[in-house]
């Protein structure tokens, strides 16, 4: 062995002994407190900085703390007004309620050419809701550039809802319907 692992073991040694006393001193000492069953008053040493009013004052103040956390029963001071019947029969939510554009209606007018005497035609088309078209994204490869609406694939020329796509650009797309032009922004 060496002289480090010696040194090592007499302190082991020395310190179970000092343990195995303290072990037996606690055990006799805690035997005759509880005969005598007395309980000795602790005295605030005189270098304490706290008074004792202000223990006293902490305590108050953390069952004060502890009573405010508690829940406390909600009692309504009025009655809730009831639901009226319409709400209650509403089944689903239908078009977004948040939106106030309604669909829109292209009037077209194909007007004979003057030097025939055919009267005007006139038809109306309903456009698909544009606000219903989710552009997602635009992706260029090459020169070539394609756009992602409502989960599909579209290059310029292509038609959607009765409307052609005229040009596809980084940041909007615009629509040719008839005689309108219609521009939405990419991202809406």
């Amino acid at each position: 062995m060496t002289p480090r692992l010696k040194k090592l073991l007499i302190g082991f040694a020395i310190s179970l002994v000092i343990m195995v006393s303290d072990r037996i001193s606690r055990s006799s000492s805690s035997s005759t407190s509880i005969d005598s069953k007395e309980k000795k008053e602790e005295k605030r040493p005189r270098t304490a900085r706290i008074g004792a009013s202000r223990m006293r004052r902490v305590k108050e103040e953390a069952a004060r703390i502890r009573k405010s956390k508690e829940k406390k029963a909600i009692i309504p001071k009025k009655k809730f007004k009831p639901i009226p019947e319409d709400v209650l029969a509403l089944a689903d939510w239908g078009r977004n309620p948040f939106s106030s554009q309604d669909p829109l209606l292209v009037k077209q007018v194909i007007r004979p050419v003057k030097s025939t005497n055919r009267p005007e035609k006139m038809f109306v088309s309903k456009v698909s809701n544009v606000h219903a078209l989710k552009i997602e994204s635009v992706a260029t490869l090459g020169d070539k550039t394609f756009v992602i609406i409502n989960g599909h694939r579209y290059q310029e020329g292509d038609n959607i809802d009765n409307m052609i796509i005229e040009t596809i650009e980084s940041k909007r797309i615009i629509f040719k319907s008839g005689a309108k032009t219609i521009v939405k922004n990419v991202g809406s």
